[in-house]
């Protein structure tokens, strides 16, 4: 994760896997969950038990764009 530049302060949404092959866990999802919430934004993370892209992430990915769960 390396932005050319940033602008504003968007809410930003991460689900990850745990058992995730294609994407470590630790090295991905997790730090940039980390690094952007360290820089300030407003950060959501999800980690689940599975690995990659499981079917109800889509939902709940969904769910939280439309507001649901918010404050």
């Amino acid at each position: 994760m390396a932005p050319v530049a940033t602008r504003g302060k968007p809410e930003v949404f991460i689900a990850h896997g745990r058992l995730d092959r294609v994407l470590p866990f630790e090295r991905t999802g997790q730090r940039v969950a980390r690094l952007l919430d360290e820089a300030g934004y407003d950060v959501t993370f999800r980690p689940h038990p599975k690995g990659h892209n499981p079917r109800p992430l889509a939902r709940n990915a969904l769910g939280w764009f439309l507001g649901e769960g918010k404050a």
